[in-house]
């Protein structure tokens, strides 16, 4: 399902390829929502979607990885 609504829960394979990954991001939130219920302090959390980072690929269809790629096939010669 992609892109996700924000009702979204999300469902996490605690054994896949992916586990350590998703579940990190899970407990994130669980701990700044937790530390939000105890002290009382305003918490928001951001989830950064399509985004590039080292080692991945430019043909992947990430919108920055499309306009690097995009970029590069107009400078280059």
């Amino acid at each position: 399902m992609s892109p996700q609504p924000e009702e979204y829960w999300g469902h996490v394979n605690p054994i896949g390829p992916r586990s350590v990954y998703d579940e990190a991001n899970a407990m994130r939130s669980a701990i700044s929502m937790a530390y939000c219920r105890e002290h009382g302090v305003k918490v928001r959390i951001a989830r950064i979607f399509n985004t590039y980072g080292e080692r991945m690929r430019v043909d992947d269809g990430r919108a920055l990885a499309e306009l690097h790629a995009q970029a590069l096939a107009v400078t280059s010669p």
